[in-house]
């Protein structure tokens, strides 16, 4: 269940906040997301989202997530 959705705006440390997700949650748990990815990836959003995620982190759209 992802309990923070962090959309990093580029030049706001994004990177920074991303390593403290990690550190906070686990590797495992934090899922990094593109805009991109969400465009090119072919297939519904919660399957690219591994089910142990609890923290969403990457430049996206809001309205690509909700």
């Amino acid at each position: 269940m992802i309990k923070i959705l962090s959309i990093h705006i580029p030049k706001t440390t994004g990177q920074s906040f991303y390593a403290i997700l990690k550190s906070a949650y686990g590797d495992q748990a934090v899922c990094n997301l593109t805009s991109r990815r969400i465009k090119e990836g072919g297939m519904a959003l919660d399957k690219m989202i591994p089910e142990e995620s609890k923290a969403l982190h990457g430049h996206f759209y809001f309205s690509e997530v909700e």
